[in-house]
């Protein structure tokens, strides 16, 4: 059986909190040790603050939502918002090798999330609705 629980909140940093908690809690649901559950976590935070700063511009008025499904190989996340368009793909990778105060700004959020999932999707949709879906296996054994 499926497990699947859905958050809708305002666009404002003051729900990462507990959107994490959210997040950490249906990842051990769904099967996974205290560091996987932290990588999602992460994963999810950073998709958030995007949403909040980027596509929502901080508009806490405009809702986002995060549903979260506990399925046989793991879980899966979507987050839904109808803030503005984002090309998703045209974000270089940061070069992590370099300090953080020679790295260009942005980018490191997206890499994130693609190093600690194990897919990444971004799907405008033809309704307004946009939909970044991620999800991450449960390790063999």
């Amino acid at each position: 059986m499926t497990k699947e629980a859905t958050l809708q909140l305002p666009a404002d940093t003051a729900y990462l909190k507990m959107i994490g908690e959210f997040v950490s809690r249906m990842a051990k649901i769904s099967g996974f040790d205290d560091l996987d559950c932290k990588r999602i976590e992460v994963a999810v935070d950073e998709a958030c603050t995007n949403v909040i700063e980027h596509t929502q511009r901080g508009a806490s008025h405009d809702a986002f939502s995060i549903c979260c499904r506990a399925v046989a190989s793991g879980i899966e996340i979507t987050i839904s918002d109808r803030g503005a368009p984002f090309d998703f793909d045209s974000v270089a990778v940061p070069d992590v090798s370099a300090g953080a105060e020679d790295r260009p700004i942005g980018g490191l959020g997206i890499f994130l999330m693609k190093k600690f999932m194990d897919f990444v999707k971004y799907t405008p949709g033809a309704d307004g609705m946009r939909h970044l879906t991620m999800s991450k296996n449960r390790p063999a054994g």
